[in-house]
């Protein structure tokens, strides 16, 4: 563990190891975006080629367009890593892999940067293939039944960012193993790495200056050390130096399996708790000083004459009142921290966190946090362009047709019929009784209307 009472500030040299690649050279550190790619070193992302040749030449292509290009190469990404055939949907804000009720994989990558015209184009389906293999990483590598397991053992004040510890972690462990197994798509991780990381490190930080609060802070320079390091700042690692340290040893050599991953979340939960009874020790250590100069005010008002037998009567009383005077200090000394104070409870240390992740910082970190976990555990939620459902079946079915009206707005939709005639015949007689009425409320010619009737 660390010593939560140093003193001395770190060394140069100490900082440089932080600041370093100390996960084990998973990646180089830079400016630019570096993804392990396989045993044979470290190379530079540059996943351009690979959407060249998956999706050729996209110029001209408005969004919807362009997202089925994208999407037909992100199957191809996602069945080159999974052993069987995956189903591969897009839309929303979140990706996330499950399975369905046959057991099949089943994929589902986020379109909502497909809305941010600052973006262009090929770049768009370089994020889509990088979630694609991210995503693939995660139906191959994680062990879903293992992390329930975890979970369960978690008291409920820190079930959350104990999962959220843990995913942090996993995700840079599967990126890795993608790299040792397929080092050409681990380059297409680059630029959905690139586009993440801004955000997420724009979105730990208010106004660009660091959390204040002890354990939001350390969370935050947690995030930015393990999965963007390019983004750590120097004052991230002088400012949480000893946790950070302490971090890194839990770290290396980083975890490689399910079940290190989660030996190594472990220790990082110990590391925050450890941190949280050190600021309950701390504060005890301030109100007690702030009880003591108080006892010493009162027994000088007493004059010369009994000062000495006045103030300890005060400090008596006042020991007795607050819990913070020096007759009770020395009772509880056989039971005490190296602050001197008495040693917090489980339950303080659990409500003291709930409480830190609860303030308004707390809560704009653990959701910049949450943003990248989307990319693992996330659902689908609608974005502006992409989010209507004659838009989403569009894309998502490689037999529709589509004329377009306009950017992003298909007019007309064909699909080839799917499944039984059996199972069309009983949802038909379901809603055969409404079809009149629909007819007649449909009836208007509005663009709306038509995409319904179609």
């Amino acid at each position: 563990m660390f010593d939560s009472a140093q003193n001395n500030p770190p060394t140069d040299s100490q900082i440089q190891v932080l600041m370093s690649d100390w996960l084990g050279n998973l990646r180089l550190k830079d400016e630019g975006n570096y993804t392990h790619s396989g045993k044979g070193g470290i190379k530079r992302t540059d996943s351009t080629d690979l959407k060249d040749y998956l999706v050729g030449d996209v110029t001209g292509l408005d969004n919807l367009e362009l997202i089925k290009h994208a999407r037909g190469a992100a199957k191809q990404v996602v069945n080159a890593v999974v052993a069987e055939p995956a189903d591969v949907l897009v839309g929303g804000q979140g990706s996330y892999q499950a399975q369905d009720e046959q057991g099949k994989t089943v994929i589902n990558i986020a379109t909502d940067y497909f809305d941010d015209n600052t973006v262009a184009p090929k770049k768009k389906v370089g994020i889509m293939l990088g979630l694609a293999a991210h995503e693939a990483a995660h139906a191959v590598y994680t062990d879903n039944t293992l992390s329930e397991k975890a979970l369960k053992k978690e008291p409920e004040q820190t079930k959350q960012l104990k999962h959220t510890i843990w995913n942090i972690i996993e995700d840079e462990r599967i990126e890795y193993l993608l790299g040792d197994d397929r080092p050409g798509l681990a380059e297409t991780l680059g630029d959905t790495k690139e586009h993440f990381f801004k955000k997420v490190s724009r979105d730990l930080r208010k106004e660009g200056k660091l959390p204040t609060e002890p354990i939001p802070k350390l969370l935050s320079a947690l995030t930015q050390a393990v999965r963007y390091p390019s983004e750590l700042t120097r004052e991230e690692v002088v400012e949480n130096f000893d946790q950070m340290d302490a971090i890194r040893k839990a770290l290396t050599p980083y975890p490689l399996t399910p079940e290190g991953a989660w030996k190594a979340a472990d220790r990082v939960m110990d590391i925050v708790r450890k941190l949280a009874e050190d600021e309950i020790e701390k504060q005890d250590q301030q109100q007690g000083a702030g009880g003591g100069q108080q006892q010493q005010k009162q027994g000088q008002k007493g004059g010369s004459q009994g000062q000495q037998d006045q103030q300890g009567q005060n400090q008596s009383q006042q020991g007795g009142q607050t819990g913070s005077g020096l007759q009770e200090n020395k009772q509880d000394q056989g039971n005490s921290s190296p602050s001197g104070g008495k040693k917090p409870s489980k339950k303080q240390v659990l409500d003291a966190i709930q409480k830190a992740l609860s303030t308004e910082e707390g809560k704009r970190v653990m959701n910049a946090i949450k943003k990248d976990e989307q990319k693992s555990s996330g659902r689908n939620v609608s974005s502006s362009v992409c989010g209507n459902s004659s838009a989403m079946q569009y894309v998502n079915d490689d037999s529709a047709e589509c004329e377009s009206g306009g950017p992003g707005s298909p007019k007309t939709f064909v699909f080839k019929p799917r499944g039984s005639a059996d199972s069309y015949n009983r949802s038909l007689m379901n809603v055969r009784r409404y079809i009149p009425a629909m007819s007649k409320a449909l009836a208007c010619k509005s663009r709306d209307s038509h995409y319904v009737l179609h």
